[in-house]
């Protein structure tokens, strides 16, 4: 009799040593989208990181009812100023890819 061995084929999600700056609980999640852009994406509320190693400082975009992505800037966070991409092209960033960042050193875990 064969038996079959199930694996477990689902991708890893890897997420930041720190949580998200501006909720302050989400986990930070390497992500990317299919134009290349690689960010970080809070699970909790949906904020968007372009530099993990400046989180507290940088710009950082946020989920649109809409499933689109826009930019503000992090000293204001009412200043939607562009539209950066639709949440359709984003998938999660795989450990080769975190790699090629040069972020690994940044991952704080992953589920």
């Amino acid at each position: 009799m064969d038996k079959k061995v199930k694996s477990d084929s689902k991708p890893k999600t890897y997420f930041l040593n720190k949580s998200c700056p501006f909720c302050d609980q989400g986990c930070l999640c390497f992500s990317k989208a299919s134009r290349g852009l690689k960010f970080l994406f809070c699970d909790e509320c949906d904020a968007i990181y372009f530099d993990p190693r400046t989180i507290e400082t940088s710009p950082f975009c946020t989920l649109h009812y809409d499933g689109t992505v826009w930019l503000f800037d992090s000293s204001d966070p009412l200043s939607k100023t562009d539209q950066v991409f639709s949440v359709g092209d984003a998938g999660i960033m795989n450990l080769e890819e975190i790699k090629e960042m040069g972020w690994e050193d940044l991952i704080g875990g992953a589920y």
